[in-house]
């Protein structure tokens, strides 16, 4: 795992942060939830992998254990809302006769 470093009180302070921007945003995606993590960690000083710094966000490791499952199933609402639209104008685009 990507030793992410951080004590359960900065786990705590990053799952409220998130939520607060996500509330802000209507959402926070999962890559968004990562180079938080990244820019958290960079502030508090830690210890971060190399490919932290080279990508500039946390990395699958990491993410794969920590990310909240509301980031998650925001991701999936949002691949779906972004289906639904598709399709809707899909639909639409087939009723013009071009």
């Amino acid at each position: 795992m990507g030793k992410a470093m951080f004590s359960s009180e900065m786990e705590q302070d990053l799952s409220n942060h998130s939520k607060l921007l996500a509330d802000m945003f209507h959402g926070l995606s999962v890559q968004k939830y990562c180079t938080l993590a990244y820019y958290f960690a960079l502030c508090n000083k830690l210890n971060i992998p190399d490919s932290w710094a080279v990508n500039g966000k946390a990395g699958t490791d990491w993410r794969l254990h920590f990310v909240p499952d509301s980031i998650l199933l925001f991701e999936v609402q949002m691949q779906h809302h972004l289906l639904d639209h598709l399709q809707l104008s899909i639909s639409f685009l087939a009723t013009l006769q071009l």
